[in-house]
């Protein structure tokens, strides 16, 4: 008789663990940027919207957020910023970091953000280091380029 209330109430535990690590966000939206443009359109804004949404709604899932761009310097850094924009939207909706996983500089669509959902359980970085900050929008420091987008000696 115990041992048969045991092996119930480990297979209940069992239970409950496993759906605390199921996710049930379906595929979602990538998030569109135009040109050489970092920052989030209205368009993306509506997008990532119904994002939030269904992330409050599944709190057992994650997101993997894939920012694209690997040919260049430049491009990785245009990758990064992106990413940042979209990271930092979720953060000002209430999403938690610990709800994204971050990379940036993947091979793909360069105007794209993608963005899958993952189990909470799934491990990642939820920043990293701006990879040339001179170039980046969000960096709050010189630029190392001029406006038609040449390297300046000296970061100047």
């Amino acid at each position: 008789m115990l041992k048969t209330k045991l092996l119930v109430l480990f297979t209940i535990l069992a239970f409950a663990a496993n759906a605390q690590d199921t996710c049930t966000l379906g595929d979602q939206p990538s998030v569109p940027f135009k040109g050489k443009n970092v920052f989030l359109s209205p368009k993306a804004k509506i997008i990532l919207n119904t994002v939030v949404a269904s992330l409050k709604a599944a709190p057992g899932c994650k997101l993997h957020l894939v920012g694209h761009g690997y040919g260049t310097y430049q491009a990785q850094q245009t990758s990064w910023d992106r990413v940042t924009s979209v990271t930092k939207y979720l953060k000002s909706k209430g999403i938690k970091s610990n709800r994204w996983i971050f990379e940036h500089g993947a091979e793909g669509p360069a105007d794209l953000v993608d963005i899958m959902p993952v189990k909470m359980s799934e491990e990642g970085p939820s920043s990293v280091p701006c990879p040339i900050p001179c170039l980046s929008f969000h960096y709050k420091g010189k630029r190392c380029v001029d406006k038609k987008g040449n390297f300046k000696e000296g970061g100047r």
